[in-house]
């Protein structure tokens, strides 16, 4: 009788497991893609609903960083993405280094499928050809923008099971012609690149057996750009894109902060393959997700309309528990000196306790550009988010939003609808200067140095805002006369 009921448990544990979705993937790697351009043009939540179907969801990132010990340039990200570890496991650490990268101990995560999976990685720039397999039956196929989506159908068509593909077209824009939101061009790159994933989906939810499959779809961009450039230290290249369609996670925000050597660990984490087992740096990316918000349509904030010579003037707000900043403002043609638009704290040294919002000169740049410097109580004392462009003579809308010993986000609104978002992590956070916030100076009131534009319209809310709440909240008050 036991042997009977060993047998009979044995055959309906193999009939479960037989029963159990195939795991499918598709890692689709974006050269030069700004976070910010997925929020402005309505790709944020990636393409949500789905054309997978009510069983998947979209989640997304606000939070996603390049490596750490490399440039925010192609090569060691793009590797980083490909074989889950930073610059000094893989030895590529930065443009040009590819070929003689450390693939004997950290190849391309395909390796670790092959056999047992269909893999095949698709690339169009030469240097990500160089990402080594150790594995024969990794398939590399060397094809460019205009045909990887016909290929990437005909791997579908062949049953492929995990699939790494790389589409050039937003770095193209940005080198040629300005990232994002310095160009039309951008936008359109942008546009074909997200008509190509669309047509992928669509292929994937055709598929004779999808009923039975467990996709997993992660979109990851290597850097972000500024101007014509990227590889600087600002927030501008190191923040790209990254976004997942999947049945695991749900539809909203990952809370964690991500790095792009995740895309690889977690869709190794999708094959039961654990991570850690090959000292990756990437880390399989959790299931902390808070909902899209959307801006409350009565929200408790205080405004001030007073500008011009009504300026400076103080007032005080209570940060304990995060909050945010508005204003609309206009730059003059010419700035001097790192002029404070609203503080709290004394800006003749940034590591001071508080915050400022001041004008200066942009990395890069030609003319004056915004900054957010915030205190912070452990070295190096400071985070600096910026700059954005001044646009002078045209009036922006410049909202931060402060989550104590986690994040700043810091976005500028455009006239022409455009917003411009950069992040960066505010550990410990050291908000107590003894000062009031001062609109027009720092929280002195006796910063040497004067904006020499207009502020106006203050609206203070004593509680942080989302990005998504953000870019709203811009929407509805910079309509406003």
């Amino acid at each position: 009788m036991k042997k009977l009921l060993l047998v009979f448990l044995a055959g309906f544990c193999s009939a479960a497991l037989m029963a159990a979705d195939k795991p499918k993937a598709v890692l689709i790697m974006l050269d030069g893609a700004r976070n910010d351009a997925f929020l402005s043009q309505g790709y944020y939540p990636f393409n949500n609903p789905t054309p997978l179907g009510p069983d998947y969801h979209s989640t997304v990132s606000f939070s996603t960083m390049t490596i750490p010990d490399a440039p925010a340039n192609s090569a060691p990200n793009h590797t980083a993405i490909a074989t889950g570890v930073f610059a000094t496991k893989s030895g590529v650490k930065d443009n040009g280094y590819t070929a003689g990268g450390n693939y004997s101990n950290y190849p391309n995560v395909l390796s670790y499928l092959a056999g047992n999976f269909k893999t095949a990685f698709l690339f169009g720039w030469a240097e990500s050809g160089q990402i080594a397999s150790s594995s024969p039956e990794v398939t590399y196929i060397n094809v460019g923008d205009m045909e990887v989506e016909a290929a990437a159908l005909k791997a579908l068509a062949d049953d492929v099971d995990a699939m790494q593909i790389y589409i050039n077209a937003p770095d193209e824009g940005g080198h040629g012609y300005g990232f994002y939101p310095h160009s039309r061009q951008y936008r359109e790159k942008l546009d074909f690149t997200v008509d190509i994933i669309n047509n992928l989906l669509a292929a994937i939810a055709e598929r004779p057996d999808f009923a039975n499959e467990d996709w997993l779809v992660i979109i990851v961009g290597d850097h972000g750009g500024y101007g014509l450039s990227h590889g600087m230290a600002s927030a501008h290249a190191r923040y790209p894109h990254l976004s997942i369609i999947s049945k695991k996670y749900k539809d909203g925000v990952f809370t964690d902060s991500l790095s792009v050597a995740d895309a690889a660990a977690t869709l190794l984490a999708h094959f039961g393959v654990k991570p850690e087992e090959h000292d990756l740096d990437g880390k399989a990316v959790q299931g902390n997700v808070r909902p899209l918000m959307e801006l409350p349509e009565n929200l408790d904030f205080v405004s001030y309309e007073r500008s011009g010579d009504e300026l400076p003037f103080a007032v005080n707000i209570d940060t304990e528990n995060g909050f945010t900043v508005y204003m609309r403002v206009n730059a003059a043609e010419s700035q001097s000196g790192d002029a404070p638009l609203f503080g709290n704290k004394d800006w003749q040294n940034g590591s001071n306790p508080g915050i400022v919002m001041a004008c200066n000169y942009p990395y890069g740049g030609t003319g004056p550009g915004y900054i957010v410097n915030i205190g912070l109580k452990d070295k190096p004392n400071r985070s600096d988010i910026g700059s954005f462009d001044p646009l002078p003579g045209q009036e922006v809308g410049l909202i931060v939003s402060v989550f104590p010993d986690d994040r700043c986000f810091f976005m500028e609104y455009r006239p022409d609808g455009e917003c411009y978002l950069l992040t960066e992590p505010v550990p410990g956070t050291n908000m107590e200067s003894g000062m009031p916030f001062y609109f027009g100076q720092d929280g002195t009131g006796k910063y040497p140095y004067t904006f020499n534009g207009s502020i106006k319209d203050v609206r203070i809310l004593e509680q942080p805002l989302y990005p998504e709440q953000m870019l709203e909240f811009c929407r509805r008050y910079m309509t406003e006369e």
